[in-house]
């Protein structure tokens, strides 16, 4: 592993205000030992109380990125070409609850889901009659705290929550995000009450963060009316981003060091490549132009990377990432990931598609959501008769690499029995062909320390 990702590892298991012994709740696998963690009297000390909510936040932004790349792997996205073989056999579609590197994505979830409901208790305990600043604190804090159960419901298969009690499915995972957007709605609204334009839209930011959720959860859930009553109410010009920064090793966008250098370990999988369209040249309709959707950018030519083996299709920025713009339709058309790109999880678009696959809007509403679409991706108006089939492709497009794709394919087979992962031959010899994983797992360290699994 290169010694980015090795900073990275460490520095997960290290919350700034979160006790280490209190970690073993979590389970076996995050039973460390810190001696420079902060301890409960100094948690118990009301001057700390303004860093738990960037804790939080810190704590989710750390384990965003892991999830969005390595969820992009057991999906139909991009295929990896890491040396570690868990990582290769997640891009085959094969779990083995024997690899270490279900610790990655499931200590770092389980982290951040531990940092957000304890601090926010501790924080709610400190200040039982909050101010509004301390309102919008813990509506902060409890947003976050229900995007965790979101990415626990979407990506694992199972998981428990204590080290004491039994795994439980998917389903009831994402449930327990629906009380925490709940609160973080009430407790945003209470922040709005006598506060200046600043932050009463700092609180509607939060609004919107946990509405989004709230539809996202209910989508996933199979509850349509309650995912259109959510979603509808979100601007469609809201977003919500996971942001980096390249002062810390750890705190860099981890799509950077997957898409640079001799260490590259992330190429283009093939439903996602060479997405063009071919129209007539402007001035000249005798002539034909090749547009590339720009929100799935990817190297014209392939090249090895970290192992050596895997041809790898070089993926730049898609619309979720902070930096990518439009362009012409050209291939040229590239933006390299930063170290501090920043990720967009939740946003007023993903809610428009929310009421699109919920049937809250009309066949002609849909088919213009479609074409608007369409246009960003330098393609014609949609002469097909599936909307909603035309809908899914749009979405992925729209969402290429951000965190959504394996929730997104998980709900078409549950719910609809449309299945898009990826299956048959595999692009690497190593895997030879795909597995049947739908999800990921704890790893046999949860297992083996927790008694009632």
């Amino acid at each position: 592993m290169n010694q980015r990702n090795l900073a990275r590892r460490a520095a997960a298991l290290v919350p700034a205000l979160v006790l280490a012994g209190a970690l073993a709740a979590c389970g076996s696998v995050l039973d460390v030992q810190n001696p420079g963690a902060v301890g409960d009297q100094q948690l118990d000390d009301t001057l700390n109380a303004p860093l738990f909510t960037s804790t939080v936040v810190s704590d989710f932004q750390r384990a965003y990125d892991d999830l969005a790349r390595d969820g992009s792997w057991l999906t139909d996205e991009t295929v990896s070409g890491h040396n570690f073989v868990g990582f290769r056999e997640w891009d085959g579609r094969i779990m083995d609850q024997q690899r270490t590197e279900l610790r990655d994505i499931y200590t770092t979830l389980h982290q951040a889901r531990f940092s957000a409901d304890s601090l926010f208790t501790r924080y709610k305990q400190f200040y039982p009659s909050p101010t509004p600043v301390q309102s919008l604190n813990l509506a902060r804090m409890r947003a976050y705290g229900g995007y965790t159960y979101v990415m626990l419901g979407e990506y694992f298969c199972e998981s428990p929550l204590r080290e004491t009690e039994a795994a439980l499915p998917s389903a009831e995972l994402s449930k327990l995000a629906i009380p925490r957007f709940q609160e973080a709605i009430q407790l945003a609204t209470a922040a709005k009450t006598g506060t200046g334009a600043v932050a009463a839209a700092r609180a509607d930011s939060i609004i919107n963060l946990a509405r989004v959720g709230l539809a996202r959860t209910y989508l996933q859930l199979g509850d349509r009316a309650k995912a259109v009553e959510f979603a509808s109410q979100v601007p469609a010009s809201f977003e919500f981003r996971a942001f980096y920064s390249e002062s810390k090793d750890y705190a860099e966008n981890l799509f950077y060091s997957s898409t640079t250098g001799a260490n590259q370990n992330m190429g283009v999988d093939v439903k996602f490549r060479n997405l063009w369209t071919i129209v007539p040249r402007a001035g000249d309709p005798t002539k034909r132009d090749t547009l590339y959707d720009p929100r799935v950018r990817h190297t014209a030519t392939s090249r090895t990377g970290h192992n050596g083996s895997t041809p790898l299709f070089r993926p730049y920025e898609g619309e979720s990432f902070s930096d990518w713009k439009p362009g012409t339709g050209a291939r040229g058309d590239t933006i390299n990931f930063t170290k501090n790109t920043s990720i967009r999880f939740a946003s007023g678009l993903e809610a428009r598609y929310i009421v699109a696959e919920a049937g809250g809007m009309t066949d002609a509403q849909l088919l213009d959501f479609i074409n608007e679409r369409r246009a960003v991706g330098k393609q014609g108006t949609f002469t097909g008769t599936d909307l909603q089939a035309e809908l899914r492709d749009q979405r992925r497009r729209d969402f290429f690499m951000d965190g959504h794709r394996l929730g997104d394919i998980r709900r078409y087979k549950a719910q609809y029995k449309i299945d898009e992962f990826p299956t048959g031959a595999h692009p690497d010899p190593f895997i030879g062909t795909y597995g049947t994983a739908e999800c990921f797992i704890p790893s046999i360290d949860e297992r083996n320390g927790n008694p009632n699994y």
